[in-house]
C-alpha cells in the first residue's frame, strides 16, 4: 500500500514479483507525479507483481482534501491485502485490472478515466 509515494524513473520493481500492490494518488499532486508511479506499477506488472493505483480526484501531496475517503480507501485496501479471503476489496480488484487507473471522485465512487 502506498500513499501518493515518490518513485524515481527507473525504481527497481523485481523485488515485487509474486506480491500485491495498491497506490492511491492524487490528480492534483505537485509534489510527486501521479504519471511516473503509473509507469512503476505497470512496470511491477511485467515484472509478476499484482499491481493497481487508484486517482483521487483533486487529491494533494498532503491527502487533506477528501480525507474521510482517503482514509476509508486505504483501511479497506490494507484489510483487504492482509486478508483477501475475510475483507475482500473491490477497489482493489479493479485497480489490479485496469490498464489505465481508475478515478475517484465525489465520495470516492468509481468512475472510467476520461
Amino acid at each position: 500500500m502506498a500513499l501518493a509515494p515518490w518513485c524515481p524513473p527507473g525504481e527497481p520493481v523485481g523485488q515485487l514479483r509474486d506480491r500485491q500492490v495498491l497506490v492511491l494518488h492524487g490528480s492534483r499532486d505537485r509534489i510527486t507525479d501521479p504519471r511516473e508511479f503509473a509507469a512503476y506499477v505497470s512496470r511491477a506488472r511485467t515484472a509478476g507483481a499484482r499491481a493497481g493505483m487508484l486517482i483521487v480526484e483533486n487529491g494533494d501531496h498532503a491527502m487533506l482534501r477528501h480525507h474521510d475517503g482517503w482514509h476509508r480507501t486505504a483501511s479497506s485496501a490494507v484489510a483487504h491485502l492482509i486478508a483477501p479471503e475475510t475483507s475482500p476489496s473491490p477497489l482493489f480488484t479493479l485497480a489490479a485490472s485496469a490498464v489505465e487507473p481508475p478515478v475517484l471522485r465525489q465520495g470516492l465512487v468509481v468512475v472510467a478515466r476520461e
